[in-house]
């Protein structure tokens, strides 16, 4: 699943370093002991300029220099440890698992109905 972030990765005196900086991540939810966690599979960041399409490019990829991938590795910590971020993503994964079983549903009624 994709999701923007928007870390506020803050300097020591508590001023935000990169003010209105936003990735995309792509995350995953997996479970420990029943209980939920956030895994970040990848920190997508688009260096496209205004007048051209999106282009995002992996924080990880061999595309990023070391200084992208050590701040991917920041923001991928600190949305793992974003509570609110996974509750967001747990809603989106039973709500697209409600609509699935919906779906699923409705073919077996349609189905049954044709037979």
């Amino acid at each position: 699943m994709r999701v923007l972030y928007e870390p506020n990765i803050t300097m020591p005196d508590g001023r935000v370093w990169l003010p209105d900086y936003s990735v995309e991540l792509v995350v995953s939810i997996d479970y420990d002991q029943g209980e939920p966690y956030l895994v970040v599979d990848d920190i997508l960041r688009d260096v496209s300029d205004w007048r051209e399409p999106t282009q995002l490019v992996s924080m990880f990829s061999d595309a990023a220099d070391p200084l992208m991938a050590l701040l991917g590795h920041r923001i991928a910590d600190m949305a793992q440890n974003d509570e609110d971020l996974l509750d967001e993503v747990v809603e989106r994964e039973c709500a697209d698992f409600r609509a699935s079983l919906g779906d699923l549903r409705r073919r077996e009624a349609r189905e049954m109905s044709h037979a």
